[in-house]
């Protein structure tokens, strides 16, 4: 029965290189997701083993946007956010934390007979065999020292306590960002600031520098938590002065942020515009998104005005402040009022201008 063996060797070996193979993609999904550099993902464009053929479809297309010397920021946008959404790139920890236990239980022998009958089973062993194959493996027994057991929290205490991961938390927490929900709407609203590959204002400059903050401590905070070696605490220190650098730059952004509202005067262009309550009663008193830091979006591509947007849930409403009178433009789902609002100014841009007393309302 060696060939029995064999093919047993041989299926469990293979699945031994795919665990090895998703440990390191896993790794360059999270890289992705904290940096948001497509070259680390453009090496995979043809792997359709790997890959489903509608996310490379969405890769594919970003990699010819990015080349092209008319770069759609909109279509760029969309497609990012379609990008990130996929299965790939959720809960990527607990992914990782299951395919180094695999690893490890491959690499000591600690696969049990439950996990060995069913994996065999699943790849039509037949009765006999996987009998035969349980009689001759004996699976070893996790041995874990007691001192491993006691888990040093000095390190973490350190940590934890040291004045930049505290102005990190802080900081954090001040906006009420949320990471699981917001994330992707985060990266949507400050990509409508780009121009000629650049941020050209203060707020979504805010948000990277926010985002990439948060990554970089829930890194910090998955990695205290376990017992570190040298160099992995070197990771540490590192990772909180590159935060103290992020810090540092966020305090000296020029950011349109008042917690005083003052009352506006209402004025829509078309009467029939149903917007709800609490939207409206926040506009009227001035409270917008961009001065409390949430989806600071201005239009970038309506020339002649200052487009903002305030949102609620999956909503938005577009206007535009003019002294002491806020214009109501569209309202509209999220992922469609940019698109609205734009649609809306070419066709009403006269009475807009009459309403604002000029014929053209520059920035």
């Amino acid at each position: 029965m060696d060939e029995v063996i064999t093919k047993f060797n041989f299926y469990l070996d293979n699945y031994y290189k795919q665990i090895l193979k998703q440990i390191e993609l896993n790794n360059v999904f999270n890289s992705f997701l904290a940096t948001m550099d497509l070259n680390l993902l453009y090496p995979y464009l043809f792997d359709k083993n790997s890959f489903d053929e509608d996310f490379l479809n969405v890769l594919a297309s970003l990699k010819k946007i990015s080349g092209s010397d008319n770069f759609d920021y909109y279509l760029y946008d969309k497609l990012i956010t379609k990008l990130i959404s996929f299965e790939y790139f959720k809960d990527l920890n607990i992914k990782l934390k299951y395919l180094n236990e695999q690893k490890e239980n491959y690499e000591l022998k600690l696969f049990d007979y439950s996990f060995l009958t069913k994996f065999m089973l699943d790849r039509n062993f037949s009765i006999s065999e996987i009998n035969f194959v349980l009689s001759s493996y004996k699976p070893n027994k996790k041995v874990v020292l007691n001192e491993k057991l006691k888990k040093d929290e000095s390190f973490k205490n350190q940590i934890i306590n040291s004045k930049i991961y505290l102005e990190c938390s802080n900081f954090l927490s001040y906006k009420k960002f949320s990471f699981n929900t917001e994330y992707f709407d985060l990266f949507t609203y400050a990509s409508n600031f780009i121009t000629n590959e650049y941020y050209e204002y203060s707020e979504p400059i805010y948000i990277i520098y926010y985002l990439n903050i948060l990554n970089k401590k829930k890194k910090i905070d998955d990695m205290i938590e376990n017992n570190l070696d040298v160099n992995e605490k070197n990771e540490v220190f590192n990772l909180l002065f590159e935060i103290k650098d992020i810090l540092e730059k966020v305090n000296k952004l020029n950011l349109n942020i008042s917690n005083e509202p003052s009352k506006k005067n209402i004025i829509f262009i078309e009467d029939n515009i149903q917007i709800p309550n609490e939207m409206l009663n926040n506009i009227s008193l001035g409270m917008f998104d961009y001065k409390i830091g949430k989806h600071p979006i201005k239009l970038i591509n309506i020339t002649d005005y200052t487009v903002r947007v305030n949102s609620n849930d999956d909503y938005a409403v577009s206007f535009i402040e003019n002294v002491d009178d806020v214009i109501i433009l569209a309202f509209d789902k999220k992922d469609k009022i940019i698109e609205k609002t734009e649609e809306f100014v070419k066709l009403h841009s006269n009475k807009i201008n009459n309403i604002m007393g000029r014929e053209n309302y520059g920035r």
